[in-house]
């Protein structure tokens, strides 16, 4: 059963990275802006007050705090009793997919779907996964390439190293670049709606969570 709920939960981390460079690519080509992470959003705040850039300023806060409020948002919904999550997120990624499925009906102001996917975005990076003990936030990079870089470089100096945790962080990687080339080449050579395809890939996720609620593994808090 060990093994089966960390296979579980090593894929379930790779579908969601898959999910997260599928999204933050559609953002980039339709907006010209990253969503799932705010390094660079919080960098060019200080620049935006300066310049008086009023409504450039007050479209990066919303991002930056619909983000905030869907982590605040994942850590509410966390309950006492551990077994429950994995079903409250099937419920909630549900109804992220059902959003996003609408989307090309809906004709969303830019401003309203780039706020909603900030904040699906916080919530997923919000959400208590882990693999062999390492808790994954599973919508920023930085943090990954930093732990490849490092191993790598230890290994480099005939350091010792294991060998699944590097493979872990580089499959993480391929993931999310993977889920990338994919929102790139649906906006390129298919008919369908950026945001109707991760939907469907949302939906797919919640279905995989409730089908394996039972071998899924959460990370407790501290």
């Amino acid at each position: 059963m060990a093994q089966e709920s960390r296979q579980a939960n090593y894929w379930s981390v790779l579908f969601l990275r898959f999910l997260a460079g599928y999204i933050n690519v559609t953002m980039i080509i339709h907006f010209a802006t990253t969503l799932a992470g705010h390094t660079g959003s919080l960098t060019n705040i200080p620049i935006l007050i300066v310049q008086q850039n009023n409504f450039a300023l007050v479209e990066t806060l919303s991002v930056v705090i619909a983000f905030l409020m869907g982590t605040i948002f994942s850590g509410f919904c966390y309950p006492h009793d551990d077994s429950a999550v994995r079903l409250r997120y099937t419920a909630i990624l549900t109804g992220f997919g059902l959003v996003w499925l609408a989307t090309p009906w809906l004709d969303l102001p830019a401003g309203i779907l780039l706020v909603l996917t900030a904040f699906s975005l916080g919530f997923q990076n919000g959400m208590r996964l882990s693999y062999r003990g390492i808790t994954v936030r599973t919508t920023i990079m930085t943090g990954l390439i930093t732990d490849i870089g490092v191993m790598l470089g230890r290994w480099l100096n005939r350091h010792p190293i294991e060998v699944w945790r590097l493979s872990f962080h580089l499959n993480n990687l391929w993931s999310f670049l993977a889920g990338g080339i994919l929102a790139a080449l649906v906006d390129q050579y298919t008919p369908f709606h950026e945001m109707f395809v991760a939907g469907v890939l949302d939906l797919l996720l919640a279905g995989y969570f409730f089908f394996f609620r039972d071998r899924l593994e959460v990370t407790s808090w501290p």
